[in-house]
């Protein structure tokens, strides 16, 4: 393919010539400029994106170029982004403002825009949990960015590592493990050209954990935990924070579970140590009004007191199961796996293994899916362990 200069006109207006194209319009500009200001530094506790979306649909009827509508319904499709997007009505509402874009990014041939259109694309499915079709949408614009640059260069060093990241994230999800490899692979070989890719080395942190994880390496997927908690903690209190705190608690819990019996020391540590983590990642996501991530907490906390020796099994199992209405209500299959395999892990811990291994059968189910397999991992290795095979 032909080699040209990329520019990022959606997510980088700034640096962008608008002025080239015909039917611009400068008052126009002035206010999407505006919007894209707020938008960029809206945060859960000073969200400008409902103020926001009225002031551009006001703008819909003026006259302006096709690049400046396009950023336009770009924009409208971040405002709805901060929607609850588990309602089907806001998922629609931002696919089709991306519609729009992406068919005008089509027809100017401009394919730094359809990097930034397939990344929001890609987010939209992820916050719903359509793994499949979000991993899919960040490796098409990581294809296009490579595309249009030189093997070890980049157009944007920073956000390529950051996409590779999730999209190495949604690939361990699917079960994809050497493609998650690659994406982190290639995210290592462009670190060097980044200044401070904060949250691409902490997602890259994140899925090194998790695959050591999957390996079964808990020591080693702490370690990398750690990290990526320490620089998602500098990144603030959002989403992802709140999720990287409470893996990293698992990972505490799963070394605690790993400790020998001799070792009772260590495994204290380890428990005091989820412990942190886990109400952390609490009131990140309280802060982060992360639905999801909460629920995610809560999951972990009941595997806590069960660790610790504390709640009954009546007490323990409402828990979970609150955690898996709550799913239900949300259309989320990914919370869903994790909460039925916690149900069938406590359940087997208790005693009940009949009814532990039905509900790990039923999390590999709800895995298998959503075609992520990899969500159910755990759920497949303590299913092995209650048949008494090497997990």
């Amino acid at each position: 393919m032909q080699k040209v200069q990329l520019a990022f006109p959606l997510r980088q207006p700034e640096s962008f010539d608008w002025q080239r194209d015909p039917g611009f319009n400068a008052h126009v500009h002035k206010r999407l400029l505006a919007a894209h200001g707020r938008v960029v530094q809206s945060t859960p506790a000073n969200d400008h994106r409902p103020r926001t979306e009225r002031d551009l649909l006001r703008l819909c009827a003026a006259a302006m170029s096709q690049r400046q509508e396009m950023l336009l319904y770009y924009l409208l499709a971040q405002c709805v982004r901060a929607r609850d997007l588990t309602l089907s009505a806001h998922f629609c509402k931002a696919l089709e403002w991306c519609g729009r874009a992406e068919r005008i990014a089509g027809a100017l041939q401009d394919y730094g825009a359809q990097v930034d259109l397939h990344e929001l694309r890609g987010t939209l499915h992820r916050t719903i949990s359509i793994l499949w079709i979000a991993a899919e949408e960040f490796s098409y614009a990581l294809r296009l960015m490579r595309e249009h640059a030189a093997d070890m260069e980049s157009f944007d060093p920073e956000f390529e590592v950051t996409v590779a990241a999730k999209a190495a994230g949604l690939e361990y999800m699917l079960g994809e493990f050497p493609r998650a490899l690659g994406h982190l692979q290639r995210a290592a070989t462009l670190l060097p050209l980044t200044a401070t890719s904060v949250t691409g080395l902490g997602t890259i942190a994140w899925i090194f954990a998790l695959l050591h994880r999957q390996r079964n390496d808990p020591v080693e997927a702490l370690w990398h935990a750690e990290v990526a908690a320490e620089l998602y903690r500098q990144v603030g209190r959002i989403n992802s924070t709140c999720r990287v705190l409470t893996l990293a608690g698992e990972i505490a819990m799963d070394a605690a579970e790993m400790a020998d019996a001799a070792e009772r020391g260590a495994r204290e540590r380890y428990l005091t140590l989820a412990a942190r983590y886990v109400e952390e990642a609490f009131g990140v996501g309280e802060d982060a009004l992360d639905l999801p991530g909460l629920e995610l907490t809560r999951l972990s906390l009941a595997r806590l007191d069960r660790l610790h020796g504390g709640a009954d099994a009546a007490s323990a199992e409402a828990r979970i199961r609150a955690t898996l209405r709550q799913a239900r209500r949300m259309r989320d299959d990914a919370l869903l796996t994790v909460a039925q395999t916690e149900l069938g892990a406590d359940l087997v811990a208790r005693g009940q293994v009949s009814r532990g291994k039905s509900w790990l059968k039923k999390a590999i189910v709800t895995a298998a899916r959503m075609n992520a397999p990899g969500v159910a991992f755990r759920a497949q290795r303590l299913l092995r362990r209650a048949h008494g095979r090497n997990a």
